[in-house]
């Protein structure tokens, strides 16, 4: 009987050291579950931050290139202050292609930003009608950044006379 009780004892043990490996094993089961899952979840958060950096360095590249835009369209859209002159002598020789003859020509100092400076010009054309509304619409379609403010219209015999009010824009 000793011998049973021993065999029971020792089948016991056995049994008890089976259900202490087990839950050991299930305890470093859940453990590593958990630091996986910690892992993982910093995993994604630097996956995140990396589409943020992306996003950011695509927006920061867009900046970069806002000031190469922005003196481009300066070079090619505004009259340079040093060519006014130029532009002035532009300006006549588009009278004298639309066939028109000005009269009252005056420059007017408009308000200034940092480096742009606007300078009205008043003055009044006549011609015939045909000339003028080519003029308008040679001055509408010109690359540089020059604009008719007033253009008013009257009639005086075959003839038109227009004053005009024409906006200029000099980049300093």
């Amino acid at each position: 009987m000793k011998k049973i009780r021993w065999i029971t004892w020792g089948l016991l043990a056995c049994a008890a050291l089976s259900a202490a490996a087990f839950l050991t094993s299930l305890v470093f089961t859940s453990l590593t579950n958990a630091a996986e899952k910690k892992r993982l979840s910093q995993l994604q958060e630097l996956n995140h931050r990396e589409e943020e950096f992306a996003t950011l360095q695509a927006s920061y590249q867009e900046w970069r290139q806002v000031e190469t835009v922005l003196s481009q369209f300066k070079r090619e859209r505004l009259v340079a202050d040093r060519d006014f002159s130029t532009f002035r002598n532009g300006l006549n020789a588009l009278f004298v292609r639309n066939q028109l003859q000005a009269s009252g020509i005056n420059f007017l100092p408009g308000r200034a930003s940092v480096d742009i400076k606007k300078i009205i010009i008043n003055f009044v054309l006549s011609g015939t009608y045909a000339n003028l509304k080519k003029f308008i619409y040679d001055v509408e379609n010109h690359p540089q950044l020059f604009f008719l403010k007033k253009a008013q219209l009257n009639q005086a015999g075959p003839q038109v006379k227009g004053s005009f009010s024409l906006e200029v824009y000099l980049g300093l």
